[in-house]
């Protein structure tokens, strides 16, 4: 085997390495924050309590399945998106407005799974607070091979509880690195009374 050959295997073996740390911190961090919705309506003893059971179940049925492809159909991505938002509305009540609007032209296209969860987790839990109404916008629009995510957010949460989102939010960046490298560009703007993020990759 030449230098070469070594030096390529080295580096698909980084890589592959990189890519099961970055997804195996995944799971834990979305059950931690999607458990403490929960554990809010049960302290409230909220009639909903199973419903949102019901919800969680489907979405770590989602994890357990997809977290170990590569790409999920971008369909399947909305869905479990659209899934934790219902949650949320769930727990939240009449106290947030959610705009979710989506638009996949091409239902077969891929994507790499979680790609959207650290970000949207971020919005809930630093643009929600009990004493004002907050306002989330989501939008995912799939159109000629590109795909545009955006999400913006009050801050009204200034001193949120839960761990930060911090972590998921790194590891999604790197794995767009990783699995999109020269093909995706990502804008982030935190400002102090406002967040928002702009992602668009290139799906062919």
């Amino acid at each position: 085997m030449t230098v070469n050959n070594r030096l390529k295997e080295s580096q698909i073996e980084i890589k592959n390495a990189q890519l099961s740390f970055l997804k195996g911190q995944i799971n834990p961090h979305f059950l931690f924050n999607t458990l403490n919705s929960i554990y809010a309506l049960s302290v409230k003893k909220s009639d909903d309590t199973p419903n949102a059971i019901v919800k969680l179940s489907g979405m770590m049925r989602y994890s357990l399945t997809e977290i170990e492809r590569e790409f999920v159909l971008l369909d399947k991505e909305i869905q479990f998106i659209t899934n934790y938002i219902a949650l949320q509305k769930i727990r939240l009540g009449i106290t947030c407005s959610i705009i979710f609007e989506f638009k996949n032209d091409y239902p077969a296209d891929k994507i790499i799974p979680f790609v959207f969860i650290a970000f949207v987790e971020n919005a809930f839990k630093f643009g929600i607070a009990s004493d004002e109404n907050a306002e989330i916008t989501i939008n995912i629009n799939n159109n000629d091979g590109y795909l545009y995510f955006n999400i913006n957010n009050k801050k009204l949460n200034k001193n949120p509880q839960e761990n930060s989102t911090a972590i998921g939010i790194t590891n999604t960046k790197k794995r767009l690195d990783l699995l999109y490298p020269n093909k995706h560009q990502i804008e982030i703007n935190e400002m102090k009374d406002a967040f928002s993020v702009i992602l668009k990759i290139n799906l062919r």
